[in-house]
């Protein structure tokens, strides 16, 4: 299995995460994995139509390709006198990347010592202001007391966390208590909600999400190198 997939949330058994360059010709939209190279047919159905909405304005005055990343199956279809062939079926779009290119996904960012932009919380966009801190959350790799601190341009939050193999617990969290001004109230409650829930993280190239026990998103960052 290439190093960018990873089995995702129980509601979605079998399926894994993909990330690459999404691309149309002659009405049929491919995908180019990044991990390998492979170029597939993208099966028609609703996490396609979600994916292929961004498109359009996403690529306006560049190479009609964008970064992409969901979560798919990889299906064999019979081709008339060709045999089978494989296809790529969504399952659920993750989101679009624009600017990113699979030169740029060639290795997974490490989750230690990252400075991971907050993109999504509990399925919200996380809007930044002019002049607004950019809402972001760094994990320290320490010996003794691993330590997270993160903020979405108000308070900020720290604490520690553990990890074993894929799986991650954020807490005790603390937080700074300056009164923050919609929307940043909302995503700082989210971002807390978040990290209580979240159980497991898979980081696939650049991007990395959280999910719950039950395998549902909360959380999705994106690394960013300053």
């Amino acid at each position: 299995m290439p190093r960018n997939k990873g089995q995702v949330g129980a509601g979605h058994t079998g399926s894994t995460v993909w990330g690459g360059e999404l691309f149309r010709s002659d009405g049929q939209a491919f995908f180019k994995d990044c991990s390998t190279g492979n170029i597939y047919a993208v099966a028609k159905n609703d996490g396609l139509d979600r994916m292929m909405e961004t498109f359009p304005s996403r690529t306006a005055g560049g190479d009609g390709r964008i970064y992409v990343t969901f979560e798919g199956e990889l299906m064999e279809r019979d081709a008339s006198g060709e045999g089978r062939t494989a296809w790529v079926r969504v399952v659920r779009f993750i989101r679009a990347w624009p600017g990113q290119r699979c030169e740029r996904a060639m290795a997974d960012a490490s989750l230690t010592n990252t400075y991971w932009r907050i993109v999504r919380l509990l399925g919200i966009e996380v809007v930044v202001e002019d002049g607004q801190r950019e809402p972001h959350m760094v994990l320290r790799n320490e010996e003794i007391h691993p330590s997270c601190s993160a903020t979405v341009g108000c308070n900020q939050i720290f604490g520690g966390y553990e990890t074993k193999e894929d799986g991650i617990k954020f807490g005790p969290m603390m937080t700074t208590l300056m009164a923050c001004p919609p929307p940043l109230d909302t995503f700082e409650m989210n971002l807390i909600a978040a990290l209580d829930r979240s159980a497991r993280y898979h980081i696939l190239a650049h991007t990395m999400e959280l999910y719950d026990e039950n395998g549902s998103p909360v959380a999705l960052f994106e690394a960013v190198y300053l």
